[in-house]
């Protein structure tokens, strides 16, 4: 059996092959597992960014709207501070 690390050109002869068809064939197969690879990855980033968006981007919303309140309610303070002494 062949393990990793073997040389292309001994499992080429062993096989009956030449070492440029073996070559070929590897390609292939590596070619197929990234391509997997990238698909796995793709999902799992769509995956993380849409528990991040859940968990996160909630939490800004509320804490944006809690200091454009806050900042609101000082403005109106202000604004009627300045119209009862002018």
């Amino acid at each position: 059996m062949y393990k990793k690390g073997d040389k292309i050109n001994e499992i080429a002869k062993a096989v009956g092959v030449s070492r440029r068809t073996l070559s070929d064939f590897f390609k292939t197969l590596s070619d197929t597992d990234l391509t997997e690879r990238n698909n796995n990855k793709k999902q799992m980033r769509k995956e993380y960014q849409k528990n991040w968006d859940k968990t996160k981007r909630n939490r800004e919303q509320d804490i944006t709207y809690a200091l454009v309140k806050r900042q609101h309610d000082i403005d109106v303070r202000v604004l009627s501070a300045e119209r009862h002494f002018n």
